[in-house]
């Protein structure tokens, strides 16, 4: 029989043991990180990142320039009277398009409603959408590796305009390719549209896919940042420069890096923010019949230019400049490349395109047009 002072000493000796256990477990597991040991975890991190960067770069979707043709399946009514910008509601629907091999593929997709000014119904009948895709039944035709996808549309059903709209945003996408890889890429398309209540055909228009956001991040190393309110100088220097004077290329006032207005903004991991611009269709380059500037722009139309970049010495704006002027040639060329592009809307591209850089030729036209312009706010 053991008596109780040996059994008390029995415990006590068997919890000291047991606590000497936890704390060799505690000192393994907080011991410090060698040099060695973070240098691996570094360097398994960058392989990973590069891994990714890969795959976001080599999406099928944009791997080429032809038009790719889908029928999308979906209740086009009840989609019509989700106008709400904060709504959350997902709508079934089907996208029909041929795979690599040429058959047909069916994919059901979800369907939410997206925008602004399209979604309000006394400017658009038909609203802009975004396709979510399954986790499934994407490999071997054209959305593979996808998530979800922007879908630029027509705004109202039968009304041509819209196809040179779409067409003239398009080009404002890739001329920005032209100048930066940190640029959303596009997909041009012809899309028709079937109601699935009533087995009809909507409409068929020209339309166009634009990166998912993610993808872009990533192909630029780094997550894209909810981060309102920035000033010109938090914002990387030279992509600032190029985004600012990108926009003034194609005559775009309507964007505002603060308020996150058709811009997004991508962290690396050493903090570093670079802005990225898209939608276009109320740039002069667009020249779309509903776009009118902001009142406080100083200018009657769209098709009037106006700086919006940051006030910096001529000299920088001198380097910033060079790249667009030493790549006149390709984006000119770019005009050319756009499938379907009308003889008036190549002239109308070619016109307003050569416009800025007869802005740009000289350094005193560059302190005219941009330097005595600038912004002398910190931000926009």
């Amino acid at each position: 029989m053991i008596r109780l002072p040996a059994l008390l000493a029995l415990c006590l000796a068997t919890a000291a043991a047991s606590h000497a256990q936890e704390a060799t477990k505690g000192k393994k597991k907080d011991a410090p990180m060698t040099a060695a040991d973070s240098a691996a975890r570094a360097a398994k991190k960058e392989k990973e990142r590069a891994k990714d960067m890969r795959k976001a770069n080599t999406r099928a979707l944009f791997a080429e320039e032809r038009p790719i043709e889908f029928t999308l399946v979906a209740n086009y009514g009840a989609l019509a009277r989700d106008r709400d910008t904060l709504s959350t509601k997902r709508f079934a629907g089907t996208l029909v398009f041929a795979d690599s091999s040429g058959a047909e593929r069916r994919l059901p997709v979800t369907l939410r409603t997206r925008g602004h000014f399209r979604l309000m119904a006394r400017n658009c009948r038909f609203v802009p959408v975004r396709i979510e895709f399954p986790d499934s039944g994407r490999k071997g035709t054209p959305f593979a590796g996808q998530s979800g996808l922007k879908l630029g549309t027509h705004c109202q059903n039968g009304d041509r305009r819209y196809d040179a709209y779409t067409r003239r945003e398009y080009l404002a996408y890739r001329l920005f390719n032209v100048i930066t890889p940190m640029s959303f890429r596009a997909r041009l398309a012809t899309g028709t549209y079937v109601d699935s209540a009533s087995g009809k055909v909507v409409a068929t228009h020209t339309a166009m896919f634009i990166e998912n956001e993610d993808d872009l991040a990533t192909r630029m190393g780094g997550k894209v940042r909810e981060m309102r309110g920035a000033l010109f100088d938090d914002l990387q220097a030279d992509q600032l420069l190029r985004v600012v004077l990108f926009e003034y290329l194609i005559g775009n006032t309507d964007f505002s890096f603060a308020a996150l207005h058709n811009t997004r903004v991508v962290q690396t991991p050493d903090g570093t923010v670079y802005p990225v611009a898209y939608d276009f269709d109320f740039s002069g380059l667009v020249a779309a019949h509903y776009a009118t500037p902001d009142p406080r722009m100083g200018i009657l139309k769209v098709t009037e230019r106006r700086f919006r970049g940051p006030c910096r010495p001529l000299e920088s704006y001198l380097a910033a400049v060079e790249p667009f002027v030493a790549r006149k040639a390709a984006l000119l060329a770019e005009v050319d490349r756009v499938p379907g592009i009308t003889k008036d809307d190549r002239a109308w591209a070619l016109e307003f395109l050569g416009d800025f850089f007869k802005r740009v030729e000289k350094p005193q036209d560059v302190k005219r047009h941009i330097v005595d312009m600038c912004e002398t706010r910190p931000g926009l």
